[in-house]
């Protein structure tokens, strides 16, 4: 409207591998819908709020990580035939002869073995998720991108409504202030902050919710994602495979489990084709602050496409629920920030910004992923 009011409608599908961003291993497809109304309350500064609705689905995969499905457990697979043969019929077992007849998992009467629950395990994976969300934005800065004078604050909060498959909010906070200290360099302060968490009747925060941090925006020098909390590799039943004769290991679509009285204990192993490393998980609280000097480069008559700067960088990812077996999980710690020296290039192109940085971590943890050179296409400081 003439006054600035604002009205704004949205409807999306989406699907996210977050593997593909270092991540562990999983999948969301969301499909939903949301109304925001916008309000100026004064000449720098805006609020904004609104409701929208989700459908979520995870997949996740039985060697999915222990935080997100309890492990050890047996493959489910419809396409695959399980069987399995007694700790004797192994010992005796000979390439060249049969000497046992495998038999089906059905005989059994419980060939899952007891794991600790996953979240999945108590929540489910596929969610409705009413929110509410609203938003405070207050800016002086002189330009939109690559400014040199003022300050910028924003405030996020995101919780779902009463009633939701899943009950947890989510706050954000970002700042940045300018300060011109010659004519020719300039000051810049930046921190971002977050705090999430579940409530009522949902176990704990989702995990797909979890906070990130490493890579440009956050802390250079460390790889994208990858601070913070790493999540626990699930156990598996390593697998043998034969035909339905026992004559070797032939058959892919067979699998034998080996049985140690009344469990499955002992295993044989077949290459799997999993990685079991420890991923990202993320947290629930994000702490991250950079402290640069701008500088002009030399012989550039137009600096304002173009900004280059001297920056540490400062950050990590904590959790206040970790797992038991978690590596790198803990409560917030500012001893336990990872941070990083470095020199850093923004050029605005005709193609968008190209972003480059060179960066020394200065302290890191033993599980943390580095990255000395670092480019960007579409992504500022």
């Amino acid at each position: 409207t003439p006054d600035g009011v604002s009205r704004g409608f949205s409807f999306f599908m989406r699907e996210r591998d977050f593997e593909e961003v270092n991540v562990s291993s999983y999948t969301t497809d969301t499909i939903g819908g949301s109304v925001t109304f916008g309000y100026p309350i004064s000449e720098i500064s805006r609020i904004s709020f609104g409701v929208g609705v989700s459908n979520i689905s995870l997949e996740v995969g039985t060697r999915a990580a222990k935080e997100i499905i309890g492990s050890p457990r047996l493959l489910d697979d419809d396409d695959v035939l399980q069987q399995y043969i007694t700790l004797s019929e192994y010992g005796s077992l000979s390439t060249d002869d049969a000497l046992f007849e495998p038999k089906p998992l059905s005989d059994l009467a419980d060939p899952l073995v007891d794991s600790p629950d996953g979240w999945v395990d108590v929540n489910g994976d596929d969610f409705l998720v009413p929110t509410f969300n609203f938003n405070w934005r207050k800016s002086t800065l002189n330009r939109g991108r690559l400014a040199t004078r003022g300050a910028s604050q924003s405030f996020g909060l995101e919780v779902s409504l009463p009633g939701s498959d899943l009950e947890y909010f989510k706050m954000t906070y970002n700042a940045q202030y300018f300060r011109p200290l010659t004519k020719s360099l300039t000051l810049r302060l930046r921190t971002k902050l977050g705090y999430a968490d579940s409530f009522g009747g949902t176990t704990e925060l989702p995990f797909f919710e979890n906070f990130y941090a490493g890579g440009f925006g956050s802390v250079r020098g460390f790889k994208k994602n990858t601070l913070g909390p790493l999540s626990t590799p699930a156990e598996v039943y390593e697998l043998a495979i034969y035909d339905a004769d026992g004559n070797g290991r032939i058959d892919e679509n067979e699998i034998a489990y080996v049985l140690n009285g009344d469990a499955l204990q002992d295993k044989l192993l077949v290459d799997p084709g999993f990685d079991d490393d420890d991923d990202p998980f993320g947290g629930n609280i994000l702490i991250e602050g950079s402290v640069e000097i701008l500088f002009p480069l030399p012989f550039i008559k137009d600096q304002r496409s173009m900004q280059t700067a001297l920056f540490f960088d400062a950050g990590n990812v904590f959790d206040t629920s970790c797992g038991t077996q978690q590596l790198n999980c803990k409560d917030v710690d500012l001893g336990e920030l990872s941070s990083s020296v470095g020199v850093g290039l923004t050029w605005i192109t005709g193609f968008g910004p190209l972003t480059f940085s060179l960066a020394m971590p200065i302290n890191e943890s033993e599980y943390d992923e580095t990255e000395v050179f670092q480019f960007s296409l579409g992504t500022t400081f």
